[in-house]
């Protein structure tokens, strides 16, 4: 019962790993996004 609750802690982790490297991913892009446009409108 243990290795199973083991396991799955472990596939959790994974999934909240994807999960955050997806968000650095659409932060990344935002802070490039808004980068582009400051410069654009050079405020």
């Amino acid at each position: 019962m243990a290795e199973k609750h083991l396991k799955n802690k472990k596939w959790i982790w994974r999934y909240s790993a994807k999960a955050e490297r997806k968000f650095f991913f659409f932060a990344a892009l935002a802070m490039a996004v808004l980068s582009t446009l400051l410069e654009h409108f050079n405020f």
